[in-house]
């Protein structure tokens, strides 16, 4: 009753089984993509070792910076009869005082003028006493260390650390 119909298939020729290089290439190539792939997500997710740098302690040595100093320039035009001296030799003379560093300069100014008459009097009493030989040395060591003590002796806020002479007048 039933006819099966021909087996078509039967009479065509099939295609031949693919060859297992086709496969092999394709398996190593998907290993690849996987393998990078899992590489640069680790890499992404952990962080790399850190590494100890070893620093060289260098030894900067601070130059300080240049402050300029505070002076104090109240004593213009003092007269002054050294002793030994004939009465008829007068010294006359300015100078300004330096107040050292760190001291604390505004208030040490403030005190030098507040007590300005006094400083110069005993200024005066103390250089009274120096013999003209000590006034005439061109360096003026003498005087100068005679007027540092006299003011620093009588000085609260900082001190004196250096006199200059900017006029002297010896007749």
């Amino acid at each position: 009753m039933a006819e099966e119909p021909p087996d078509e298939a039967a009479g065509e020729v099939l295609p031949p089984p693919p060859k297992p290089t086709r496969y092999i290439t394709l398996i190593i190539l998907i290993m690849i993509l996987e393998a990078g792939g899992g590489y640069l997500f680790l890499d992404y997710m952990i962080p790399a070792r850190e590494v100890a740098h070893v620093v060289a302690k260098v030894e900067v040595e601070v130059t300080p910076s240049y402050v300029k100093p505070a002076f104090f320039d109240g004593f213009a035009d003092m007269i002054v009869n050294p002793a030994g001296a004939s009465r008829q030799m007068l010294v006359m003379f300015s100078m300004s005082l330096e107040l050292g560093v760190g001291s604390r300069e505004e208030a040490a100014l403030e005190e030098l003028e507040f007590k300005r008459d006094f400083l110069w009097d005993k200024v005066l009493q103390q250089l009274e006493r120096l013999p003209i030989k000590e006034i005439r040395d061109p360096e003026k060591t003498k005087f100068k260390a005679t007027v540092i003590k006299a003011v620093n002796d009588e000085l609260r806020n900082g001190s004196i650390v250096g006199v200059y002479i900017t006029k002297f007048v010896l007749q």
